[in-house]
């Protein structure tokens, strides 16, 4: 990536190797928000499909709470089927209460809004805006302990991230029609 600094933002732009696209992600910090906006420019003449997972990665043990839109089904990736909560649990409740030396990788799909947000053990909480038309799904990565099943390499991390399709594979999302697509010359920004 380039990267170039001003008073209240960082910009980060880097071009493809292997296809010709540009990606330019713009960090503005505002008094108590940051406003987090991507472009994707296809420098070429023909149509690209595209799939971009933002995926910050937030240590499990300083999250207190979730908040996730509703949805139709969350897909357990690593099962590679549906999940089924028994009711006596949100998913939320289900997430914060996994055990030590778990892993999920879920998708949310078919979401009904494009808000999410999570609290942290000093009391910030942040809010994530997206829209639902651009990012149907949210990933989530929830592992406490388990991954990589090395010795002295196991982590504590989870990401909540908006996904466009119904995982983060562009294979999938281009075989269901939910793939980005980009004319030659054109841009997309979110």
């Amino acid at each position: 990536f380039k990267v170039k600094g001003e008073k209240n933002s960082l910009r980060f732009e880097v071009d493809s190797k292997n296809i010709p696209a540009r990606l330019v992600r713009e960090m503005i910090f505002e008094e108590n928000k940051l406003i987090w906006s991507f472009r994707v420019e296809n420098l070429g003449n023909k149509e690209i499909n595209f799939q971009h997972v933002i995926h910050p990665l937030m240590p499990i043990n300083s999250i207190t709470g979730i908040k996730l839109p509703g949805y139709e089904s969350v897909f357990d990736d690593i099962n590679n089927g549906v999940l089924s909560l028994d009711g006596s649990h949100s998913l939320e409740e289900f997430l914060l209460s996994r055990p030590s030396g778990s892993t999920n990788m879920l998708f949310i799909r078919n979401i009904k809004m494009g808000e999410m947000s999570w609290d942290y053990v000093n009391k910030i909480r942040v809010v994530a805006k997206f829209s639902p038309d651009i990012f149907p799904s949210i990933g989530i990565w929830w592992n406490n302990g388990k991954y990589p099943d090395e010795d002295n390499c196991r982590r504590n991390e989870c990401a909540l991230e908006p996904v466009p399709g119904l995982n983060s594979r562009l294979s999938d999302a281009i075989e269901c029609g939910k793939a980005l697509k980009l004319s030659g010359g054109d841009v997309f920004k979110w």
